[in-house]
């Protein structure tokens, strides 16, 4: 699915039991009111958005804001506060989630009359599909899903993408041709259009597919490729009025927008401004003093863990103005297979990593549960226990008290037994009532019990286990926007690989941080990230985190038989089935050493006085941009 924004990755909110009984100041698509009127501002750390390009855009926190102001795509997440029914699919770009035919291997999208670009002229059919073919174009739009090249039923070939067809900017007609016969427009603008697109396979939750910007029109004449980040022509509610990367980006309205055509966006606002490069603390600093134009601002970065006891305490002062709630996301470090070829090291790495140290850093309680793979509970039937960590059982026997035994008079002497003693000799002392316990390992897939703040004693074990004297070095990629915690995350890894034999040379990366760690050619041996999954199947899970050349794959697994159960889950129409061979690849995932689990995150917020109707939105774990207003 989406990777996680590493600016809140493990900043979160309390446990499950809090969030199912203290969710703050929820509102729901139905309730929502505001004014029109006013700057909302969004206020952030990161230096950018990293992309706005709807075919390039594959962040959950930026898919929120990018389609709620700026494109609209097939269909859409429902806007509520509760995580069940805000996971509906229902039409957008579309006017309806789509009709499923030849039993899901075929889909039809009724295409919404009346949408309009921001130059006045009318979104049409041929501009979805013509957003579609980006997809393929893999040399110039990257970063970004491709379940379009993974689905349409279009032939593989020899193109980066692995299809035949390599995107509109290159192709022949010949290849354009196998492009058009999958996906399809019908009808006309004036009377209606109809987009029919032609897949490869059975796919039940297609319409699940359609939720991302993949999905979403670009109008041929106005595509700059590569550059379309930040000359992004808008169908929403709002346009881009100025875009400096490093400081800001200001949107106003789309005169050439109706609300006619959109029921789910009231675009409140009448600017919506995002502001850069701010220091991390200093943004939380800002909304707890809640000053001036601060009033109406938010921030995706979550609430910076210093101020986590203060804010969440209850009964503070900002008890109105902070929300918790559910968040999608498990955080992870990918280790590189392809430079890490050894399994005893993968299986050291994992062992040594200092996970209660930077759940502490992160906030602790507040920050989430101790992950034990990609898949979250909360992916329902998806999800098994790994048992990746081990664990240990215990019994427990308990003694009765014992009382002393003096010598006892034998005729006119006192013997213990035989042995003549004084009168009231103690033979054997009493002994109080104590409890003995005994421990058993049950060791997990890396073969031993693992701390939650991993073990050097373990790790060292893993690597003797394995004949490896000299581990080597590693170098630890992630994004450091200059946090004293980040600083301090990195160094407790450091020491704890370190600590297990490794040199570790740290790898902060300022700017472009996932553009970077994508790149084979400037990735590291460790990977920070963040993943959630697309719509409610693992099928958004682990192909694209391990399925080689997908998307997301950081972990650069080139194992036969592992791709092949990959291949042979994502062809299986039977759902129950298909969740057991999910859980089967995690815990695999998990034993092969292609990453560290590191906590199934959870998340809250503060945000200004001033905005109305914030609430943590379930699918992509972020504010409902669409609905927020501000006084």
């Amino acid at each position: 699915m989406k990777k996680s924004a590493l600016t809140r990755l493990g900043v979160g909110t309390a446990s499950v039991a809090l969030l199912l009984t203290a969710v703050v100041g929820n509102t729901t698509s139905s309730t929502a009111a505001g004014t029109r009127g006013g700057t909302l501002y969004v206020l952030t750390q990161g230096d950018d958005i990293l992309h706005l390009d709807p075919q390039r855009n594959y962040t959950g926190e930026d898919m929120a804001f990018a389609s709620a102001f700026l494109t609209r795509t097939l269909t859409q997440y429902t806007y509520n506060a509760n995580p069940a029914k805000a996971s509906t699919v229902i039409g957008d770009g579309a006017t309806t989630a789509g009709t499923k035919m030849n039993g899901g291997k075929d889909w039809k999208f009724p295409i919404r009359k009346g949408m309009k670009w921001e130059d006045g002229s009318t979104v049409l059919c041929s501009e979805f599909k013509y957003g579609i073919s980006r997809t393929f174009a893999t040399d110039v739009i990257f970063d970004g899903p491709t379940y379009a090249i993974s689905y349409l039923d279009i032939p593989a070939g020899d193109y980066d993408s692995g299809s035949a067809y390599p995107g509109p900017y290159t192709a022949t007609p010949a290849e354009q041709a196998l492009f058009n016969a999958a996906v399809q427009c019908t009808g006309k603008p004036a009377t209606g259009e109809f987009l029919t697109i032609h897949l490869n396979q059975v796919v039940a939750d297609f319409s699940g597919a359609t939720t991302l910007p993949e999905f979403a029109a670009v109008k041929p004449s106005a595509d700059t490729g590569t550059t379309y980040d930040h000359h992004l022509l808008s169908n929403g509610p709002y346009k881009i009025d100025s875009y400096v990367s490093g400081d800001h980006l200001r949107l106003v309205r789309n005169t050439n927008w109706a609300s006619a055509t959109d029921a789910t966006r009231p675009a409140y606002p009448d600017v919506v401004e995002y502001d850069f490069n701010i220091t991390p603390q200093v943004v939380t600093e800002r909304l707890m003093a809640d000053n001036g134009a601060d009033s109406t601002a938010v921030s995706p970065d979550g609430i910076y863990p210093t101020y986590l006891g203060d804010v969440m305490a209850a009964g503070s002062a900002y008890s109105t103005r902070k929300i918790v709630g559910f968040d999608p996301y498990v955080s992870y470090t990918a280790i590189n297979t392809s430079h890490i070829t050894s399994l005893a090291k993968r299986k050291a790495i994992m062992a040594s990593w200092p996970r209660a140290t930077l759940r502490t850093l992160s906030g602790g309680d507040y920050a989430g549960s101790f992950a034990d793979g990609v898949i979250k509970p909360s992916m329902g039937a998806d999800y098994k226990p790994t048992n990746i960590w081990g664990y240990n059982t215990f019994k427990t026997t308990h003694h009765a008290a014992v009382a002393a035994v003096v010598a006892k008079k034998v005729g006119s002497v006192y013997k213990c037994g035989t042995v003549v003693r004084s009168a009231g000799y103690v033979c054997t002392a009493a002994v109080p009532a104590y409890d003995t316990v005994v421990t058993t390992p049950h060791p997990g897939a890396l073969g031993y019990v693992v701390p939650d703040n991993g073990s050097c004693a373990v790790a060292q074990q893993i690597l003797a286990d394995g004949n490896i004297t000299d581990p080597g070095s590693l170098t630890y990629d992630y994004s450091d926007k200059g946090s004293m915690i980040t600083a301090q995350a990195s160094a407790a890894i450091k020491a704890a690989l370190e600590c297990a034999g490794f040199t570790v040379t740290l790898h902060g990366i300022a700017s472009g941080y996932y553009s970077k760690v994508l790149n084979p050619a400037t990735q590291g041996d460790l990977s920070n990230a963040g993943w959630g999954p697309d719509w409610a199947n693992a099928s958004t899970v682990i192909p694209p985190l391990f399925q080689l050349g997908n998307s997301f794959d950081l972990s650069r697994y080139d194992n036969q038989a592992f791709q092949d159960k990959i291949t042979a889950a994502m062809a299986n129409t039977n759902r129950g089935t298909q969740a057991k061979q999910w859980q089967q690849l995690n815990a695999d995932a998990m034993a092969a050493g292609l990453a560290v689990p590191k906590l199934f995150t959870t998340i809250q917020r503060l945000q200004g006085s001033d905005v109305k109707n914030a609430y943590i939105w379930g699918p992509y774990g972020s504010y409902p941009y669409a609905q927020l207003a501000v006084n």
